[in-house]
C-alpha cells in the first residue's frame, strides 16, 4: 500500500479515536464545521452539524421538510434567565411548537459551551430541547448570532424566515415584550402565511469571539 495512502489511514483512525473518547467522556465533540455562507432572511441556512451534550450528532440537512428553530443560550446570561427560568416563555414555545413538529435546537457557543455549567442549569433553565455545543462560535458567526438569546427560524425548505430578538422589551428588568417576534413568525409559518418582522435587533449578553 502507497505511503501516502497509508498515513491518510493512520490520521483517520486517530481522529475517530478522539471522537470515540470524547463522547465515551461524556465532552461533546463539533461534528463537520459550518459552511462559509452567512445566514440572510430569504436564503437558504447555513449548513453545520453539531454534537449535543451526551455526544449524538445532529445535521441540519436531516430537519429538512421541517420547521426548525435555533434559539442561542448561555448557562450564565441573565437575559437566558429572563426568558428560561424568570418569565419561561421559551420552553412553554418550544413544547408547544415541538408537538406541531418544528424541530427545536439550543446553542451554546464560545465561553457558553461549558458542559459542567450546562448540566448544571439543565433544570433551572428548563432545557429539554438537545443542546449543541459551538465552542469556536463558527456556527454563530455563520447566523450573525452575536449575544444570547438569539433565535433563527428556518422554514421545512431550509430557508431563514426570521432572524433576531424573541420579543420587542429591550429591558432586563421589564418582564416578557408585548410582541412576540418568535411566536409570530412560527405562526404564519406554519399558516403558510408571510413573516412579516422578519428582523429584528436581538438584546442580551454579547457571545465571546465577535
Amino acid at each position: 500500500m502507497p505511503r501516502a495512502r497509508l498515513f491518510g489511514l493512520a490520521m483517520s483512525l486517530v481522529c475517530a479515536g478522539a471522537a470515540f473518547t470524547a463522547a465515551v467522556a461524556g465532552e461533546p465533540a463539533v461534528a463537520p464545521q459550518a459552511a462559509e455562507a452567512r445566514a440572510e432572511v430569504g436564503a437558504p441556512a447555513p449548513r453545520f452539524a453539531l454534537r449535543d451534550l451526551p455526544g449524538f450528532r445532529h445535521d441540519l440537512a436531516a430537519l429538512r421538510g421541517r420547521i426548525v428553530v435555533l434559539e442561542w443560550i448561555a448557562p450564565g446570561c441573565p437575559w437566558t434567565a429572563k426568558y428560561r427560568e424568570h418569565h419561561p416563555v421559551v420552553p412553554a414555545m418550544a413544547r408547544r411548537w415541538g408537538e406541531r413538529g418544528v424541530a427545536w435546537l439550543t446553542v451554546a457557543s464560545a465561553d457558553a459551551a461549558d458542559a459542567k455549567r450546562l448540566r448544571g442549569s439543565r433544570a433551572r433553565l428548563r432545557l429539554d430541547a438537545p443542546v449543541l455545543f459551538d465552542p469556536d462560535a463558527r456556527v454563530a458567526q455563520a447566523y450573525g448570532a452575536d449575544r444570547t438569546p438569539f433565535v433563527c427560524v428556518i422554514d421545512a425548505e431550509g430557508v431563514v424566515r426570521y432572524m433576531g430578538a424573541i420579543d420587542d422589551e429591550p429591558s432586563l428588568d421589564r418582564g416578557v415584550g408585548p410582541t412576540n417576534y418568535l411566536e409570530r413568525a412560527l405562526r404564519a409559518l406554519h399558516e403558510g402565511s408571510f413573516v412579516q418582522v422578519s428582523m429584528t435587533t436581538p438584546h442580551g449578553r454579547a457571545i465571546g469571539g465577535f
